[in-house]
């Protein structure tokens, strides 16, 4: 990277300018007697003159190569999580990528997910974000962010979802039956959750009524199953396939299998919600916010 510098020196120029002066010179005339006689002579000297002068250069600054010990690859994240969560796993990452890449990374926690925007724009070469979706949104407005890797979870997911919920025999059928409904709410940050329906609702022109905030999912559920709350919004992760063959497909395959087959969803010894036994045996395991509350409201589904 070059560096504009202005340095400011002193150059010495020596200018010859002859100015006169006056030199008083005695000299002795042999006489019959001593005679002292001044006379005036001319003669030149030479003044040095210093000035000051100002002259910009161009110097040339070199950094450290990328992902050395002196300029890590920093791995930024915002504290979405217990922040020492972050910085035990995120320390567990670096190595594994130092390893793989042989190039040096550094893990920081910063005080919202907006700053990391501007740290990501500000060194693009050098940072790797870690951005929700809505985050990814804004990082592409500021600076035309661009996604390198999508996280994957166990079962091989890449999206996420989120579901409304609302109370059977509620008359609730269509999005403009919310009109006016009260809204329970785990998270207004979240884009699955909340922001993605409440722009849905906007472009529909539906103006829902109180949006209660409450605390995780499952309260949202909670809310909702007694009468707290009209309807609520919450993580719709999809059901694991009869035989795990192939993924839940949106648009294609039922989100209530257990209400499609018309048998009702249990509790399997080792905790998981099922309908009709476990996926390996064709069965459904069922995975959406309504299964943390099952043992508290079986009558949740």
């Amino acid at each position: 990277m070059w560096f504009a510098l202005l340095l400011t020196g002193l150059m010495g120029l020596t200018a010859c300018q002859p100015q006169e002066i006056a030199l008083e010179v005695t000299r002795i005339v042999e006489t019959q007697e001593v005679v002292e006689v001044t006379r005036i002579v001319r003669e030149t000297v030479v003044e040095e003159a210093t000035r000051l002068v100002s002259e910009e250069l161009v110097v040339e600054v070199t950094k450290s190569p990328l992902g050395t010990e002196a300029r890590p690859v920093q791995l930024l994240f915002s504290p979405v999580v217990n922040t020492a969560v972050i910085n035990r796993r995120g320390d567990i990452l670096a190595q594994v990528l130092s390893e793989a890449t042989g190039y040096q990374f550094t893990v920081g926690i910063l005080d919202n997910e907006q700053t990391v925007i501007d740290m990501l724009c500000a060194a693009p070469v050098e940072t790797i974000a870690f951005l929700s979706a809505s985050g990814f949104v804004l990082a592409d407005e500021q600076c035309g962010a661009q996604v390198g890797n999508v996280a994957v979870s166990s079962d091989g997911v890449t999206w996420k979802s989120g579901m409304i919920v609302t109370r059977r025999g509620s008359g609730i059928e269509e999005l403009e039956d919310l009109a006016g409904k009260s809204w329970a709410v785990a998270d207004r940050n979240s884009m699955a959750n909340f922001l993605y329906f409440q722009a849905l609702l906007e472009q529909e022109g539906i103006e829902p009524g109180d949006i209660i905030e409450v605390t995780g999912d499952s309260a949202a559920m909670l809310a909702v199953y007694e009468e707290e709350a009209d309807f609520a919004t919450a993580d719709f992760v999809p059901p694991i396939m009869p035989y795990e063959e192939r993924l839940w497909q949106y648009g294609e395959d039922d989100p209530e299998p257990g209400r499609y087959l018309g048998i009702p969803p249990r509790r399997s010894p080792i905790g998981y919600v099922l309908v009709n036994g476990e996926p390996e045996f064709g069965g459904y395991r069922l995975r959406d916010a309504r299964s943390r509350i099952f043992d508290v409201a079986p009558q949740i589904y």
